[in-house]
């Protein structure tokens, strides 16, 4: 009799060691994190800017703190792709007036690749939505040239379209497609070469000193 309780006590107290064991497998695993996602960053002028991309808006903050919410546009005409967009944005100066303007790669049908942009303004230090530069597909920055592209397909024909900054306002300056012979070599290269939002972000970025 002696024998078999101290078997009974044997195999229970075994059994509470696997569950304890088991239990702290769970833990260990649950605790470990995904990969950090990309984290658009500029310093510029006095500002140390970082974009946190959300699925309903972008915060964003300068030296940490939350500096404005860029909410994004109801109705925009194209899908936001929260998976494709967080890891695809960036501060690059869209208008050549040397600010640190913005941009959200919001998703990619077909090789077009549409955008959420902003423009900082100067004046009152905040980031302003761009309709003209949200509107265009595959869109090339040519700092050089002081000159924005945009490709699109028309009716089985692949389009360029070249714009210039005028007095605040976006102007079509150009138009190519590929039927054409004359396309201008800089215009291909810049196609080519530019065209942001085309690759994710790494998945993580130094920030900015505080």
């Amino acid at each position: 009799m002696k024998k078999i309780i101290t078997l009974c006590s044997f195999v229970v107290c075994l059994a509470v060691l696997v569950t304890v064991l088991t239990s702290c497998g769970d833990k260990t695993e649950n605790s470990t994190t995904a990969p950090e996602s990309y984290v658009a960053s500029i310093e510029n002028e006095g500002f140390s800017f970082t974009a946190e991309v959300g699925e309903e808006e972008t915060i964003i903050k300068n030296k940490g703190e939350a500096y404005q919410t860029l909410k994004y546009p109801v109705n925009a005409g194209y899908p936001f792709d929260y998976n494709y967009a967080k890891e695809r944005s960036q501060f690059i100066d869209m208008n050549f007036d040397g600010q640190p303007d913005f941009y959200i790669a919001v998703s990619a049908e077909a090789e077009t690749i549409y955008y959420y942009c902003w423009l900082f303004n100067a004046t009152t230090k905040k980031f302003e939505f761009s309709v003209s530069l949200s509107g265009l597909t595959n869109i090339s920055v040519d700092a050089n040239t002081h000159t924005i592209y945009s490709t699109f397909n028309y009716r089985d024909t692949t389009k360029v379209v070249s714009y210039k900054w005028v007095n605040g306002a976006l102007v079509n300056a150009d138009e190519y497609d590929n039927t054409s012979d004359t396309i201008p070599p800089q215009v291909t290269e810049a196609v080519s070469n530019n065209v942001i939002g085309n690759v994710p972000r790494p998945q993580q970025t130094t920030k900015p000193q505080q």
